[in-house]
């Protein structure tokens, strides 16, 4: 089985990405799609309560209800392709999470969008995607 994975952040580059992959899916054999957002990781200060650890889980529910509802329109297009997914939350440095995340669970390529900044805007403001492609030992196909 081909293993998918498609970062979800939001974005309609994002979208772009996973709508582009639902149009190519019906040309490779049984494919699983893992969609991933990666949530920025909860400072320490935060996950102090009273001179204690507090509990992870409750200080994530928040921003895991957050992600969740930005699934949204990738689920769709997914659904109305009929591909199958599932959905995962990630906490952390994106590009890092990703690359993590993809090698974890054993997936065979990165899907992802791009912003598309250029050269120098990637040199000045860095680029999630540029950082995937560096660090994920799988390929990884960009859309734009």
């Amino acid at each position: 089985m081909h293993r998918v994975l498609i970062p979800v952040d939001g974005s309609e580059t994002a979208l772009r990405a996973a709508t582009r992959f639902a149009a190519l899916a019906p040309q490779l054999q049984k494919t699983e799609v893992l969609l991933l957002n990666v949530q920025s990781p909860i400072a320490m200060n935060e996950r102090i309560i009273n001179g204690r650890p507090s509990e992870l889980q409750h200080l994530e529910a928040p921003w895991r209800e957050a992600a969740w509802k930005l699934f949204a329109s990738t689920r769709k297009v997914l659904d109305e392709a009929g591909i199958a997914h599932t959905e995962h939350v990630e906490f952390g440095d994106p590009a890092a999470a990703i690359a993590d995340f993809s090698q974890k669970h054993h997936c065979d390529q990165i899907v992802m969008g791009t912003h598309g900044l250029g050269a120098i805007g990637q040199m000045v403001m860095g680029s999630v995607a540029t950082k995937v492609l560096h660090l994920a030992a799988m390929p990884v196909m960009l859309v734009r």
